[in-house]
């Protein structure tokens, strides 16, 4: 099974580019434009999570992400 990694990014240009390389290197991107995590993403629990520091604050996600954490 290829690692499953989250892409957490406003922008879906550079989210597209980075899943991009990621599936270029085997892995299995799965793409989010909004860091508020859905049940459904929760479910498909990516090993890990590729996020823009940088995202809108109505977008991104308190600190710490306990949302993430296993």
């Amino acid at each position: 099974m290829n690692a499953r990694v989250l892409v957490v990014d406003d922008d879906p240009a550079t989210a597209e580019v980075v899943g991009n390389y990621l599936r270029a290197a085997g892995l299995e991107p799965g793409m989010r434009r909004t860091a508020r995590l859905p049940c459904r993403w929760r479910r498909w629990q990516p090993d890990i999570v590729v996020l823009d520091l940088m995202l809108r604050p109505a977008v991104a996600l308190p600190w710490p992400p306990n949302a993430l954490i296993r």
